[in-house]
Formats: structure tokens, sequence, C-alpha cells
């Protein structure tokens, strides 16, 4: 959660605050061909600061199987953070890993 609220010590001593809205913030990693993981960092080059729909899903193992124990799924419209970064993660340059933040927009 990125909380938006103002808290501040005024010069009289008293205590200042305006409660506002909290933005959650996702992380993730992705792992993948290297069209892939491109893919994703062309997407965030493209979007910037521009917010886009996204579904996010957290489990404790997302494969086909084990789809039917989700644990939450949330839709928003968020933002990059940061830009995708991306690295390959072997020596055969087969796969490559990007890493990604992305927070809601409020």
């Amino acid at each position: 959660m990125k909380d938006f609220s103002v808290r501040k010590e005024l010069p009289t001593g008293a205590y200042y605050y305006l409660n506002r809205a909290s933005a959650k913030e996702f992380s993730g990693k992705i792992n993948s061909t290297p069209e892939n993981v491109d893919l994703l960092v062309d997407f965030g080059a493209e979007q910037l600061a521009r917010p886009f729909p996204c579904l996010v899903i957290s489990s404790d193992a997302c494969s086909n199987a084990n789809i039917r124990k989700l644990r939450t799924r949330t839709a928003l419209y968020g933002y990059f953070t940061t830009l995708p970064a991306a690295t390959y993660s072997n020596k055969l340059v087969n796969l490559k890993e990007a890493s990604f933040t992305i927070r809601e927009v409020l």
C-alpha cells in the first residue's frame, strides 16, 4: 500500500493530518523467452505514465491444475512506477527475466 495522506507538525507544536486514499502497489517478475519478455518491456515503454487496465491474480501456485486455488483477483487501472527492466537469466540466452512494479490509479 502507498499512503498519500499528509502528516506534519506545525510551528505551534500542533499535529496536522489529512487522510487520503491509499493505492495498492504490486510487483512481479516474469521469466520467459526473450521475445515474450521484450513484449512486456516494449509495452512499458509505450505506456510510460499512462494508466492501463490489468488483472492481478495472486495464489500459492498458478498452474492449470491449481487454478481453482486462487486467493485473490484484483482488477484495476495501474501504471508502471518504473519501466520494466530485463536481463538474461542463463548463459544460453534462451531465457530472459523482467521485473516490474504497478501502482493503482486512484
